[in-house]
């Protein structure tokens, strides 16, 4: 498909289409798409999240870099696009799928004779990888299952960032200037970015096509208020007119307003409303949400919605 046709699917799953069935039908590989000003994206079929290309004068900045599988596929079409050295690289979180490509662009930069990418991530992105470490045998077999993945092998080295922060941290480069900021969404390492020039945001993982899923017993808590007020705090930059989501095509606002403020109060809503403590309805099951996201209103009509369970009340196998 072309770039253009890209796009104007990447709006349908905004509005109408399914994101899983429509988008990835559609992707082969990973296929770089221009955006403009020196920006672009990287789509890769499949669950893998979304790699975000800034164009400096000093060199390329890469936001997320990819798993180990789809690392080769993203250096390439990196490499189609420009010539730059990769100069810095910023995880927007420590899963599997977002930061995992580093040592391809580490090995590229020592072929060459320069220094390897500078790696920034949030702090927390240490205990992460060392959780993992200790944890990799239990991994293996929850992401084998989740996944239907036969043999799934959990990785055993991680490139761990040179530069930690803690709550927000201004990096200047080659003529541009973004801002990161740490929030807690699906994760509690995450970062979102913003790109002051373009006024964009790069979301990572807060937008997911999905509403938390705060409570699936095979993983660690995710954060489903803190989110919502990360992405208050996302659309309250000065008139942002570009997200780049951790998943699928950029988009723009469509009705006049900041593209975030069309998903946040929905989330905020479903996150914080007291009836989602209630018990829950008649015939429900585990598997069942407690109550769908908001009470109406332009997120609760979203095709990529997904309602929040058990974020406060914890897990059982029936109620009474």
């Amino acid at each position: 498909m072309t770039d253009n046709d890209l796009r104007a699917l990447g709006d349908a799953c905004w509005e109408r289409f399914d994101f899983g069935r429509d988008w990835n039908r559609h992707l082969h590989g990973s296929q770089l798409i221009p955006i403009d000003n020196g920006l672009a994206y990287i789509a890769s079929r499949g669950v893998v999240g979304n790699v975000t290309v800034v164009d400096t004068d000093d060199g390329l900045i890469v936001i997320d870099c990819g798993s180990r599988h789809t690392a080769g596929n993203i250096h390439k079409a990196i490499r189609d696009w420009s010539q730059k050295p990769i100069r810095t690289v910023i995880y927007t979180h420590g899963h599997l799928d977002h930061a995992f490509g580093t040592p391809l662009f580490d090995a590229e930069a020592e072929q060459a004779g320069l220094d390897k990418p500078e790696v920034i991530g949030q702090a927390n992105i240490r205990r992460r990888f060392q959780r993992y470490q200790d944890s990799a045998d239990w991994n293996a077999h929850i992401n084998g299952r989740q996944f239907k993945v036969a043999g799934f092998k959990w990785p055993d080295e991680y490139r761990y960032p040179d530069t930690f922060y803690e709550e927000e941290m201004v990096l200047e480069r080659g003529g541009r200037r973004l801002t990161l900021h740490h929030g807690m969404g699906e994760t509690d390492d995450h970062t979102w970015t913003w790109i002051e020039d373009t006024r964009t945001v790069v979301t990572g993982d807060f937008i997911i096509w999905a509403a938390p899923n705060a409570g699936n017993p095979q993983k660690v808590q995710r954060f489903a208020a803190e989110w919502a007020r990360a992405l208050r705090a996302g659309s309250g930059r000065p008139r942002p007119r570009l997200l780049r989501p951790g998943a699928a095509g950029e988009l723009r606002p469509g009705d006049g307003r900041p593209p975030l403020e069309v998903l946040h109060p929905g989330l905020h809503s479903a996150s914080t409303q007291p009836f989602l403590c209630k018990a829950p309805r008649p015939g429900a099951t585990r598997g069942m949400p407690a109550s769908p996201l908001g009470r109406g209103g332009a997120a609760s009509r979203r095709p990529w919605r997904r309602r929040l369970w058990r974020v406060w009340r914890g897990w059982r196998r029936r109620h009474h």
